[in-house]
Parts: structure tokens; sequence; C-alpha cells
């Protein structure tokens, strides 16, 4: 990776951010009874060689298995990154007592303080942005000496949460959709919304503060974190810090670099009741209060137990029937279903290409029609409704990682407080369906691996990496690469131990797209058009999508067999404001797809053109106007023929396309197509037209919006701040409606 020559120590490394663009959201762990090794033992049956523990490197892997089998508390601090491969344990150990025998006696006060006191990182994450940040906050607190943990709000019982459990908060929280909490978020968000007595205050005591992560361009902008915000007020909780919130239209960096840099002054005050001295700067009078401590890895390492026996056949017998039958019958009588209580789909499900070349697919494009069978679910849906779908991580590269890391794919064990991991579980199906192997690398992951290489070179190298020092570096040689291979790759000599990876890792989500169908038309099926993500990364290799990659295993799979594939677990995720308007027949719209992005008017306009069937002759009919974007006619044209239909007998009043890959043209998007129709689109929104934004979150909605801008500026007679207060004023009022994502060529 270039980065030969760092000599740096790991304890001073942690925190910063270096956070990839959104482009467009405790339990003490125990060990279980039996005969089972304790991950950390020098022989694991989970392992081919010994990476259970650290080997002579690190020696951290090997002092935590010893203090989980006792007492299975917080891994001690790993060895400094520029010691001697063979120090180990006792070394560190020296290190550590010379530190604490230089501090001042008023240091020793302020540590003993800062550890009596606990302070958790709660995130609510869909897409694992405020996963990244909670754990970067709850790493940093740890090296400046707090004893900090970040939490998945799924870890945190409502009725638990309390002074005495969770004195101090940092809430880093997001919304997903308009407005939704992430699913990790669901359960506590609706414990703290619901309605009780403004008397009843159990967060009374408890001292927090909030970041809050969110995008502009959407209606109920910033109404998660802003919620979590009141709620725990009202419940009684008191804030310690100013909350903040960052916007990705804005950037979110500058932001949160600035908040963080003032939060660890507020931290040593209301943990330990001490103002530190020189209170004009917050954040060096905090340093200054604070002893220099080597940074633990990480503040809770889970304890991993290794099974045998009848326990270890049981487990990878039930893993082979899964899902249960019980799970497979399950039916919500609302047809209401979550990530973790899907609706299993059984039947056969069908596909088509949309994209011309078929599974091969065209100029590094291939987008597939896919339609589930959830008859019996109970599921009612409305267009712009997304279906989220749990998938499954590559078998192939499940089997690459396992043989790198040296782990015994059939090996079994328990780990209990990770909530995204049963207990028990075996090491392939943790692999395959509950952690992500192939997401973007973090530096919270890079980190955490960091500890574990066995040459002190790569620990240097890994440790640099992931501080504020390295951010450019990070950017530059990591940033773009893809997976917990690559990184595994690049540095030989790190062995991480399993619980390490159970709990640097993060959850592999469910991936939600948008609906194509319409209940009006298609009854119990649910439609939608997915791009299946294979790209060359910039250091050459291949990546592919995780769920739409998998699909289209299942699905050629059911398409050469009359039999089921498999159960698909799915459920609904309804849309709060990106859907049709009431009226159907009398109001205008004009929607803006490229690419994918033109999925959801697929269901729009088939509900429209029902509605068209039976309404009077006389009623009014608005104007619906869609403006698509792709490649090339002939290549990439989604549900084509449809959409011509449509324009045809009126259900469309205009359907205007934009092509930029056509020989001999010049390059035209859904933005030019906007400006070159301003005076129609002028007019449409003069009588009362909502506008819908589907696609590309990084540049296509920022140009759209600045095209509707210019259209207000050129016909309609407005400077350019009255353009932008109209438009701000129409997604207040729900009249501008955003549906975006990241990059399609990157992600899933």
């Amino acid at each position: 990776m270039g980065l030969g020559g760092v000599s740096l120590v790991v304890g001073g490394l942690v925190g910063g951010f270096l956070l990839r663009r959104k482009k467009i959201k405790a339990k003490k762990p125990s060990t279980p009874s039996g005969s089972a090794n304790t991950e950390g033992v020098a022989t694991s049956p989970g392992s081919a060689s010994s990476v259970g523990s650290v080997g002579a490197g690190a020696g951290a892997g090997a002092n935590h298995g010893a203090q989980a089998s006792s007492s299975q508390s917080s891994a001690p601090a790993p060895a400094p990154a520029s010691a001697p491969a063979a120090t180990g344990g006792s070394a560190l150990l020296a290190q550590m007592k010379a530190r604490r025998a230089a501090q001042s006696s008023s240091a020793k006060k302020s540590s003993s303080n800062l550890k009596a006191k606990p302070v958790f990182v709660l995130y609510a994450s869909q897409t694992g942005t405020c996963r990244e940040i909670a754990k970067n906050l709850a790493a940093e607190a740890s090296t400046k000496g707090f004893q900090a943990k970040a939490l998945d709000m799924r870890e945190v019982n409502f009725d638990n949460l309390s002074v005495a459990t969770h004195p101090v908060l940092v809430l880093v929280t997001s919304s997903t959709g308009d407005g939704d909490p992430p699913d990790n978020a669901a359960k506590l968000y609706t414990k703290v919304r619901k309605k009780r007595p403004a008397s009843e205050k159990p967060f009374a005591g408890i001292k927090y503060t909030s970041l809050g992560l969110g995008d502009s361009n959407y209606t109920r902008f910033m109404h998660v974190p802003r919620q979590f915000n009141k709620k725990f007020a009202d419940l009684g909780a008191e804030s310690f810090y100013k909350s903040v919130e960052a916007d990705e239209v804005d950037g979110i960096e500058p932001i949160i670099e600035a908040w963080t840099e003032d939060l660890w002054g507020a931290l040593t005050f209301v943990v330990t009741g001490e103002k530190p001295a020189g209170a004009g700067d917050a954040a060096a009078a905090a340093a200054a209060a604070l002893p220099a401590v080597a940074a633990p890895w990480p503040a809770q390492l889970p304890c991993v137990k290794w099974l045998s026996g009848t326990e270890h056949d049981t487990c990878l017998s039930t893993e082979a029937k899964a899902p249960a039958r019980d799970a497979i019958q399950y039916r919500d009588p609302k047809g209401m279903y979550s990530p973790d209580e899907p609706f299993f789909v059984t039947a056969p499900i069908t596909c088509r290409y949309l994209t011309a070349g078929g599974v091969k697919g065209v100029n590094g494009r291939k987008v597939m029609h896919v339609e589930l069978d959830v008859a019996g679910s109970g599921i009612r849906y409305n267009p712009g409704d997304a279906v989220g779908v749990s998938p499954e991580n590559d078998p192939s590269l499940v089997d690459s990682v396992l043989s790198r890391l040296g782990l015994n794919a059939d090996a079994t064990f328990m780990c209990e407080g990770i909530p995204h991991v049963p207990c028990p579980c075996s090491v392939r199906h943790v692999f395959s369906h509950c952690v992500d192997i192939s997401g973007a690398l973090k530096k919270s992951l890079v980190r955490s691996l960091a500890p574990f290489c066995k040459k002190a070179e790569e620990r240097s190298r890994m440790a640099h990496l992931a501080s504020k020092d390295g951010a450019k570096d990070f950017e530059k040689h990591v940033a773009n690469h893809d997976g917990l291979l690559q990184i595994l790759t690049a540095f030989p000599s790190c062995a991480p131990p399993l619980a390490c990876l159970l709990d640097a890792l993060p959850p592999l989500a469910p991936r939600l797209y948008s609906l194509t169908s319409a209940m009006c038309d298609d009854g119990e099926r649910l439609s939608a058009a997915l791009s299946v993500v294979e790209y060359a990364a910039k250091d050459g290799t291949s990546r592919r999508g995780v769920a739409s990659t998998w699909l289209e295993r299942v699905a050629s799979a059911s398409s050469s067999s009359s039999s089921p594939s498999g159960a698909i677990g799915v459920h609904l995720r309804k849309s709060a404001g990106f859907r049709p308007p009431v009226d159907v027949v009398g109001s205008s719209v004009i929607m803006v797809g490229p690419g994918t992005g033109v999925a959801p008017y697929r269901g729009f306009l088939k509900e429209r053109k029902f509605a068209l069937t039976s309404a009077s002759a006389d009623a009014t009919r608005g104007d619906w106007m869609l403006f698509f974007g792709c490649r090339h006619p002939e290549e990439d044209y989604l549900y084509r023929e449809e959409f011509e239909k449509h324009a045809a007998d009126g259900t469309l009043t205009k359907l205007v396309t934009a092509f930029s890959r056509v020989d001999g043209q010049p390059k035209s998007y859904v933005q030019h197509r906007l400006k070159e129709l301003g005076k129609d689109v002028n007019a449409a929104l003069a009588r009362g037209a909502s506008i819908f934004v589907c696609g590309d979150g990084a540049g296509m909605a920022k140009d759209v919006r600045a095209a509707f801008a210019d259209i207000m500026v050129t016909h309609g007679e407005m400077t350019g701040g009255e353009a932008e207060m109209a438009l701000q004023k129409m997604v207040s009022d729900g009249r501008y409606v955003t549906e975006v994502w990241c990059d399609e060529a990157h992600d899933d």
C-alpha cells in the first residue's frame, strides 16, 4: 500500500473521521456452561491453526482469553504498534505500569472518576454511517480515559434505561426513507414515542447529547434525530452538550469534526464533575485534564465459546434446516413484517432482464426485473413503498475469507451480546448470513484489526491508516477497497480472532428496493428493478454487489427448476411521502427518474391508469409528465414498451427521454430536458403540480433541483433567492419529494 516507514503507537491514533459520503442512514457477554474452549486459548476447534490467539506478536488475544475465562470482562490494551513482535502481554503490562507511575496524583484522580461513570454511544443506523461514527467516538473516548462503549440500539431495553445503568449517553441517529427510523432503532423509537403522563420521567438523571444525520432533500428532514432528542428530554434526560445536525447536502464531515472537538471538555465535566482548566479551549482543556493512557482494544470484546459434542451437532443440524418451519409459517396479522421476523417467500421467483444482452448485460450494465409471490402474507402495499430483502454473502467469497483466516467453517460457538449474531452459531453461518464482509472498508474495522498484525511494521501501518493523521492515506489506499478479504490480503500477518471480527464487522443489512408494482394490477406480487452490481474497483479487482448478485443466482436457479430454490426473507418498508397524490386523476405530477430511479413510477402509472378507467368523462384530468434518462434507447431504456403505451393512451401527458451515449449526439440528461421544456414545466408547477425525484443522490438530485430553480427564474419571473424559497416550501408542503440513493455502479 506504499506506506512504509511509519512508526506510530496505536494508543495515540484512534479517532478522527473519514466518512464515505452516503450518496443517495448491554448485556454483558457470558460464557455458557459446558466443556467448550474459550476464544483466545492457543488451540481452538474453530481454527485450522491458532487463530483463536493473536500469536507471538500482539499478546492481546491470549491475554483476553485468560481474562475472559475468569471474569469475562473487557480485554486489556494491545501492545503498542512500535513494540517488538515478541514482547507479548508482559511488555505491555510493564509499559502500562510505567505510564501509570509517571502520572500525577490529580491525573490518577481524574482517570478514576472517568472510569467510574460509563459513557454509552447509542446509534441508529441503516446504511452504516452512524455506526461508524459511534464506533469512532467510543474509541476516541477510550483513548482519553473514558469508560466508553458503542451500542447498537437493538442492545438497549427501554425498561432498563436509567441513570443507574446508562448515566451518560451520546446519541448518533439518522432517518431512513422519508423520516422512518432505521431498522436497528425501530423498537426503541416506538417505545420512547409512546404516549405517557408528562410526570413520568424514567430517564431522570441521565445526561445526554445528540448528533443527527439527514438529507434536506427529504420532506421529513431530521425527523428521527429530532424525535429522539425531544423525547429523551421529555422523559427526563438532561442535555450536557449542544446537539447538532449534519446535512448531507452541505457535507457532514466539517460539522461532525467541529462538534467532536468541543465534546471532550463537556464530557469530562459531566463524568467527573470537574471543570477542566482553561475553559476557553475546551478541547485543549480536556486533553490536559486526562491522563495519557493506552487505548483499550476494544472497550469490551465479546466472549466466544467454542462448542463440541451434542451442542455442536445440534447447532449444525438446526442451521441445515433453516429457516425453521415455524418461521416459514409465521404470519403477521397486520401483514407488517420486519428484518427480524420476515415473511419467507418460498414460491419460485421470476425475473427478466430489462437491459440488452440478457445475462451478460451491455457496456457493464445489467438491470433485472424481479417478482416475488407474497400470497397469503397479508402484505398490503402502495406505489412508492419498498421491499426489503435479507441477502446472503457470496459462498465463494465466504470460503476465501475463512481460508485466509484459517477458520473451520463447520466449527460452532456461543457468543452473546451481539444482536445480529444468533446463539449458538456456526462459523459458516455467521460469515454467510450475519456480517458484511464485502462492504466498503471503514476506519473502525481497520483500527480494530491493527493490534492483531504479528509484524510490527504492518501493525503500525494499519494503525496509521485508522488515525486522523492517516486520513489522506486511508482515502487513497483503503476507502475505495471493498471487503474484509482485501484488507487481510494487504496485511498478511493480520490474524484477528473471531471475537474481534464479530465486534468490528457491520451486520449484513437487508437491501431495500423501490416497488414497481401496484396491488390494483399485480395483486400479491411484489416486483422491483435492480441493478446487478458487477464492476472493476480502482485496484483492478472485481467487485460484486451482495443482494443483487445473490438474487440473480436465486432467480437463475428458480428458472431452471420447477421446485422452490429456498426461502427468501422479505419485509415491507412503507413510504411516508414518496407515493402518488390521493387524487391520481385530477392532480398534476412531474416525475424525474433516470436509470432504475424510474422503477417506482411504473407502480404510480399502474394506479393512475386503473383510476382513469373508472373516472367519469367530465372528471378533471391533471398533467402527468415523466422525465426518464439512460445511456442508449436500445440498451437500457427500462420498461420502454409500458411507458410508451401509457403515453399513447393518455395515462402520461408527456414522456420525455434523455440519452447520454448515442453516437453522433450530444450527451443529454434529465436536467437538460427539464430546462428545454421549461415553459411547460413552469405551467404545470403554477397549476400545483407535485415533483417526484428518484435515483442517484450524488449528483443527479442536485442538478435536477438546480434545473427547477432555473425554470422558475426563467419562466416564473422569480429571483434566484425567491426560486430557492419556493422550492423549499414545496419540500415542506410535501410537493417536492425525493427518494435517492448512492451511485448504482458501486452499491446495491
